[in-house]
């Protein structure tokens, strides 16, 4: 998981990558990243998720980056289903296996 890997926060372009895997392993459309954003954005305002804005002036403009503000077991608890019908990564996988 990128929290996990010193990765967060990070850009949402990052997020798509790994969340379009976990899409093809469901045999699901993903979202294009402009709505994946607006869906990062609101578990920011759950406090799931945290966002700070990023501004790089002129050359590299403004952007947020986000991490995640949930322990991450709780959260692959309330993932469960998804699990079993789209299968682990293999972050996931790593995640579980430090935890026992």
């Amino acid at each position: 998981m990128l929290h996990e890997e010193g990765d967060t926060p990070t850009r949402a372009r990052n997020i798509q990558d790994r969340y379009e895997i976990v899409c093809d392993r469901a045999a699901a459309d993903s979202l294009v990243l402009r709505r994946m954003r607006d869906h990062l954005n609101e578990l920011a305002m759950l406090g799931i998720a945290s966002r700070v804005e990023r501004n790089k002036g002129e050359v590299g403009g403004r952007y947020y980056e986000y991490s995640l503000d949930t322990n991450p077991d709780l959260l692959l608890e309330a993932l469960d289903e998804t699990v079993d019908v789209v299968g682990m990564t293999e972050a996931i996988e790593h995640h579980l296996d430090r935890g026992a």
